[in-house]
């Protein structure tokens, strides 16, 4: 879930709120400097959810930019290593017919669970070689 979702219930909240100020305040200026109050409240909350996600990138950015300059093999690696198990794990449920080694049905909701751990784990994968692409060292984001 983005930071940026939360802005759905503000913009709802506020639209209500616009529909509110409409039919119950009947004085033009009033109404308004409601409106006004209103919209400048909402583009505060937008302003605050942008920077909110700004840092969460910037804070991701950094965590791969240490995974991919760490001298550790394994700090390096485990993206790829963690992903190669879940894609095993969706591979198996493919290939077995959608039951485990026991016969007996592995559940979709399990098998959606996987595939979002998978979509996370190579959302961070692939930015690995971005953030090396904007460093400007070569490095490719596979260990190589």
């Amino acid at each position: 879930m983005s930071l940026l979702d939360i802005l759905n219930p503000i913009k709802v909240i506020a639209d209500v709120a616009q529909q509110i100020i409409g039919k119950f305040v009947a004085d033009p200026t009033e109404k308004l400097a409601l409106q006004k109050s209103l919209l400048d409240a909402q583009t505060e909350l937008t302003n605050k959810a942008l920077d909110l996600q700004s840092q969460v990138v910037t804070a991701q950015a950094a965590i791969i930019t240490a995974e991919a300059t760490s001298s550790s093999w394994l700090e390096k690696d485990w993206r790829p290593l963690l992903m190669l198990f879940f894609g095993s794990c969706v591979g198996w449920v493919i290939v077995g017919g959608g039951t485990n080694i026991h016969g007996i049905a592995i559940p979709a909701d399990y098998v959606n669970w996987v595939l979002r751990i998978v979509a996370i784990g190579v959302g961070g994968y692939v930015s690995e070689p971005i953030v090396n692409a904007i460093k400007g060292n070569g490095h490719n984001g596979n260990g190589h």
